[in-house]
C-alpha cells in the first residue's frame, strides 16, 4: 500500500516509471524520424492507473 505523509490513502496509483519510458520511446522516435518544432496535431498517449483503496475514503453502507 502506498502512503501519503507516512499515513495510507486511497487513490488512483500511476505508473509513473512506464510514463517516464513511454515518453522517451517517443521523444526518441521523434528525433530520429527528424521531426523538429511544433507537431500540426496533438497526441495524447494515457497510461492506465489503478485504485488503491485506503481509510481516507468513505465507504458507503
Amino acid at each position: 500500500m502506498r502512503t501519503f505523509l507516512k499515513r495510507p490513502v486511497a487513490g488512483i496509483i500511476q505508473n509513473t516509471t512506464l510514463e517516464g519510458e513511454i515518453a522517451v520511446e517517443y521523444l526518441v522516435g521523434q528525433i530520429l524520424a527528424r521531426r523538429i518544432g511544433v507537431p500540426e496535431s496533438n497526441v495524447t498517449i494515457m497510461v492506465k492507473g489503478s485504485w488503491q483503496d485506503g481509510p481516507t475514503i468513505q465507504h458507503n453502507v
